[in-house]
């Protein structure tokens, strides 16, 4: 038979900080080595991009590490609230959204031969579309 573990103090105080943390390690490991592969692959790949805007060598890696930080950080705020509570403004998010999207067609830039972006090619609405 399997053994029984004694809920000692030092059991009890571990059990209740793993209870209180609440993360899934392995998660965020997994997570954090794709973030590190794929700005590795940024940087080995964009040296060339950004000499041919004419900006420093690492201009487009640093701005995907501004972007990961920003990701990063809009994750863990998420991540602290209640999910249960995101469905009061489901209905003001894809209202926003679709005016956004209708800003986009009016007003958005054509790059490449089509129309999907705002700020001179940097933001792309239909991003935070598939998101909602």
């Amino acid at each position: 038979m399997g053994e029984r573990t004694l809920d000692t103090p030092a059991n009890l105080r571990r059990k209740s900080m793993v209870s209180r943390i609440m993360i899934d390690l392995p998660f965020i490991l997994v997570i954090l080595c794709l973030l590190v592969f794929g700005l590795m692959m940024v940087y080995s790949a964009s040296w060339d991009a950004s000499i041919l805007i004419n900006q420093p060598t690492n201009y487009v890696f640093s701005r995907q590490v501004m972007w990961v930080g920003i990701g990063c950080a809009v994750a863990f705020i998420l991540s602290r609230v209640d999910y249960h509570k995101y469905g009061r403004y489901i209905v003001l998010l894809m209202m926003g959204l679709i005016g956004v999207l209708f800003f986009v067609l009016v007003r958005g830039e054509t790059l490449f031969g089509s129309t999907r972006t705002l700020f001179n090619g940097s933001l792309q609405p239909s991003e935070l579309a598939k998101l909602g």
